[in-house]
């Protein structure tokens, strides 16, 4: 049976109990000066993260790919560019979103730059302390562009000798894996090309996804020199910029090429005078 309140006083003390209720729901969920309630106000707005409040589950992984299980319908929640932060395996793992659908986040791990693997690679193991940020710096989230990006180096002379004109070839093998996502892409290399008795000397170099042509004419980079028959050198640097957008891992080959009527004796790469980079920095950083 309800109580009702005998006296003015009565009323006065209930209608104070109510307000401080409010006053309480509404401090919980504000979290004024509250900076370890992962669900307050508060906590969100001075860290930047936001608790999932639900259950992700380790997919699957592609150094330095990773995949999670979630929910239903997470394209209302979560979307590419999105800052991640979890728990997994003893490690807390730094990712950004590369792709979602309906019950999957693609994420790239934060990269450890002597490898261009991730830091700590998410295991088969409950995931835990789950958070998501719209922001562009959560707190405490790893933003030098080396934690980000794919990089390959190489300091050894690559040469072709005897080259047949207009053929692509993919000398030592250089290329670089780009992990789904979307890309800053770029190439340096000094190109060289010489031969003897000739009055040009051409070189050609690309970034393509085969290795014995050009896949995208937009990753040329050109060489050329001209003059009286004699021996002839040509040495310069090779350098092209671009963006990758990709719904799937790809290799890309970094090819080189002689052209037109150039008598080429060797063509190629002197990584010894300057260090060859290929590199690959996550555009959503």
């Amino acid at each position: 049976m309800t109580d009702f309140p005998t006296s003015k006083d009565d009323r006065v003390d209930n209608v104070d109990d109510a307000v401080a209720d409010d006053i309480n729901s509404l401090q919980d969920k504000v979290g004024i000066d509250d900076d370890t309630n992962v669900d307050s106000l508060d906590y969100k707005v001075r860290t930047g993260l936001i608790s999932a409040d639900e259950t992700w589950e380790f997919d699957s992984v592609d150094d330095p790919t990773g995949i999670m299980t979630v929910p239903s319908d997470a394209t209302t929640k979560y979307s590419v560019g999105m800052k991640i932060e979890f728990t997994n395996g003893g490690n807390t793992i730094y990712g950004i979103i590369t792709a979602v659908t309906s019950t999957l986040i693609t994420f790239l791990h934060e990269i450890d730059p002597t490898d261009s693997q991730a830091l700590h690679l998410m295991a088969d193991s409950a995931i835990t302390a789950n958070y998501y940020s719209t922001q562009k710096a959560p707190f405490g989230f790893p933003l030098s562009p080396a934690k980000w990006q794919i990089l390959v180096t190489d300091t050894t002379n690559r040469i072709q000798a005897t080259p047949t004109t207009d053929v692509w070839y993919n000398i030592g093998s250089l290329s670089i894996d780009v992990p789904v996502g979307v890309w800053n892409v770029e190439y340096s290399a000094i190109g060289y090309c010489a031969g003897s008795n000739v009055t040009s000397a051409v070189l050609n170099v690309t970034l393509s996804t085969a290795n014995n042509s050009e896949s995208d004419a937009n990753w040329n980079a050109y060489l050329w020199i001209g003059g009286a028959s004699g021996n002839t050198g040509l040495m310069g640097l090779t350098q092209k910029y671009g963006v990758m957008d990709l719904a799937t891992k790809d290799t890309f080959y970094l090819n080189v090429m002689k052209s037109g009527a150039t008598a080429s004796a060797n063509i190629g790469f002197y990584n010894s005078n300057q260090t060859l980079v290929i590199k690959a920095v996550c555009a959503f950083l």
